[in-house]
């Protein structure tokens, strides 16, 4: 049994808007988190730069970083996440 359902467009994930959550008694109205890192963003402050392998590994866990709850710690290798936490 399958049903699709019409939503009209996708939301652009960079527009800024509102988003509401509920919490125990009301409700939190929060702008959503649409910021994102670029490579060129980045600042080595370590005697050894990233290779290019572990800045890539690093650009993805940032990514599913953004998707974990709270505090979020991902362990990541060759573009796959080992743990989130």
């Amino acid at each position: 049994n399958l049903r699709v359902l019409m939503t009209g467009s996708m939301p652009d994930p960079a527009e800024q808007c509102m988003t509401v959550k509920s919490v125990s008694g009301g409700y939190v109205l929060q702008t959503r988190d649409n910021g994102m890192v670029a490579e060129k963003d980045l600042k080595v402050v370590t005697k050894r730069a990233p290779t290019e392998k572990e800045l890539s590994d690093m650009m993805f866990a940032w990514k599913v970083c953004k998707s974990v709850k709270s505090n979020a710690i991902v362990f990541a290798k060759d573009g796959c996440s080992i743990g989130a936490g």
